[in-house]
């Protein structure tokens, strides 16, 4: 049982830090301008967390589409 709560926090933690891994280091390393590593951590948090929003809702709105589509 306490495996089962620990892999299910794992799961459910572990996408949203590895994207916001990638967004902090795409900001950090594509602009040709120097971006502290601090101020692009601070984007990908903001950027993981509007994504995660973006992603919930999308698939949330397309469960209910497929409800009410009629075929």
């Amino acid at each position: 049982m306490a495996w089962q709560i620990t892999l299910s926090s794992v799961s459910a933690i572990l996408p949203p830090i590895v994207t916001g891994l990638a967004f902090t280091v795409m900001y950090r390393n594509l602009p040709h301008v120097h971006i502290e590593g601090r101020i692009a951590a601070f984007g990908g948090m903001i950027t993981v967390f509007l994504f995660e929003i973006g992603k919930h809702l999308f698939f949330w709105l397309k469960g209910i589409a497929a409800q009410r589509s009629i075929v």
